[in-house]
């Protein structure tokens, strides 16, 4: 999985831990738990992203994403999840998966710009307990 992302963005160092502005990778007991690609100008994620079940932490400021892949809902221990100063202009249905998601940032651009759909799927996570910042 990370050879893919390293076909992206070129190799991904190891690093004892994951803050925003962070572009590295963390392991525990051999499983990835930490990624962040801060400014890393990624335009999309490979499906092979919801392959990494044990990922907690997924940094993804300032880059160029337009979309998250659907798969993204496999990570169930994703508790995570940093996306300000991107493109989105959608999420996908299957982010209400993440149980144990906790944190949720966006740009303050997207609070205008999702269509209603995303707004009630985002209402729909912070009723579940996680915090959606802008």
């Amino acid at each position: 999985m990370l050879r893919e992302l390293e076909e992206l963005t070129g190799p991904i160092p190891a690093m004892n831990s994951i803050d925003w502005n962070i572009f590295g990778f963390t392991v525990e007991n051999q499983r990835v738990t930490g990624l962040g690609f801060f400014e890393r100008n990624l335009k999309f994620l490979p499906e092979s992203i919801g392959n990494l079940q044990n990922l907690v932490t997924l940094l993804l400021d300032n880059n160029r994403l337009e979309s998250l892949p659907k798969n993204i809902g496999n990570l169930q221990n994703l508790k995570s999840l940093i996306l300000r100063q991107n493109n989105l202009k959608t999420l996908p249905k299957t982010i209400l998966k993440l149980q144990k998601l906790e944190i949720l940032m966006l740009s303050k651009d997207n609070q205008n710009t999702f269509p209603e759909n995303v707004k009630s799927m985002l209402d729909k996570l912070k009723q579940k307990g996680c915090g959606i910042l802008y």
